[in-house]
């Protein structure tokens, strides 16, 4: 979900380390920065390009019933966002996800006593997801959050990817949190061994910002954040999409043909042997996964952070 952040101050610039040189990516028209590394399109520099992209990508029409399998997916993501944040819910903290989807962990998180609220700028899933599973829902940008509530824990499962200035979000998310207030961030991770084909699944036309290990840690530290674990995952599912997508020469499609795409794969029939074959794919790359994981490598990008210090420029004065 992008938020209304600035662009950078001015063409060229990156969008975190606001430096003017910038190297060709491998891969498709993007960039990365000679200084801090970090991979983005050039798109960040045009004004509210996130915004252009979220209208276009995720509208009303982006909200349908997910399917069994889907549900099945979601549910296991789920548990493991939960487990991860767990330790770090008291008794009667407020939890913020950051970009609902289809408000599936915000249910899981409800069924276990958290007192729960979603954000998100689409209003067609603000009402969804309202109306659906009874949860408050808050249809704005993180900056124009009420500052009089505030979070002892935010979840935001990849949305810092859609964003043009991803310092500035976090920033602003801070103001909103509690002193030692934890931040849950997925991202894909641009380090990745699938990221050197082209049909990386998150080579994404709505995809401003690609991270690394080192280029996440960046961005959190820089917004007053306290780094308490940087780790990667691999989904079962990466190396079967990549492999398909490159093997076919699937270039970014529009949105027009990735709806028309969404409703093939829609098609009972379809979806039951698409997904056979990912699970199938997923078993046996299992041994691969562990290891990419383990060494970092791995398609997913997860950073546990806390809220510290006076201030994004200011000295941190808490450490955990």
């Amino acid at each position: 979900m992008p938020q209304e952040n600035a662009a950078p101050e001015k063409p060229g610039q990156c969008p975190l380390c606001g430096v003017e040189q910038n190297s060709p990516w491998p891969q498709w028209d993007l960039l990365q920065c000679d200084e801090c590394a970090l991979v983005f399109d050039r798109r960040v520099w045009r004004k509210a390009a996130d915004l252009d992209s979220e209208r276009e990508w995720f509208g009303e029409r982006y909200v349908s019933p997910p399917s069994p399998w889907v549900r099945t997916f979601e549910d296991l993501n789920n548990q493991r966002t939960y487990r991860r944040i767990a330790p770090f819910l008291r008794n009667g903290a407020r939890l913020l996800e950051v970009g609902v989807e289809t408000g599936s962990f915000l249910e899981y998180a409800k069924r276990r006593g958290v007192n729960v609220t979603g954000c998100d700028l689409s209003a067609a899933v603000c009402e969804d997801v309202a109306g659906r599973i009874h949860i408050p829902m808050l249809n704005c940008s993180v900056d124009d959050l009420p500052n009089d509530t505030k979070y002892d824990v935010v979840v935001m499962n990849h949305v810092l990817e859609h964003v043009g200035a991803p310092a500035a979000l976090l920033e602003d998310l801070r103001s909103r949190m509690k002193e030692d207030g934890l931040v849950h961030i997925a991202t894909p991770n641009v380090a990745c061994w699938e990221a050197g084909l082209r049909g990386w699944t998150s080579y994404e036309p709505y995809h401003m910002i690609y991270f690394s290990p080192h280029t996440i840690r960046k961005a959190v530290e820089k917004s007053g954040f306290t780094v308490l674990k940087v780790f990667t995952h691999e989904p079962f599912s990466a190396w079967f999409l990549t492999a398909l997508r490159t093997l076919l020469g699937t270039r970014r499609l529009g949105a027009e043909r990735r709806y028309a795409a969404r409703r093939l794969r829609s098609t009972s029939w379809v979806e039951h042997a698409y997904r056979i074959c990912m699970v199938f794919a997923g078993v046996l790359s299992f041994p691969l996964r562990r290891l990419q994981a383990w060494l970092g490598y791995g398609d997913e990008l997860v950073v546990l952070c806390r809220r510290a210090g006076p201030g994004p420029s200011g000295k941190i004065t808490k450490k955990l």
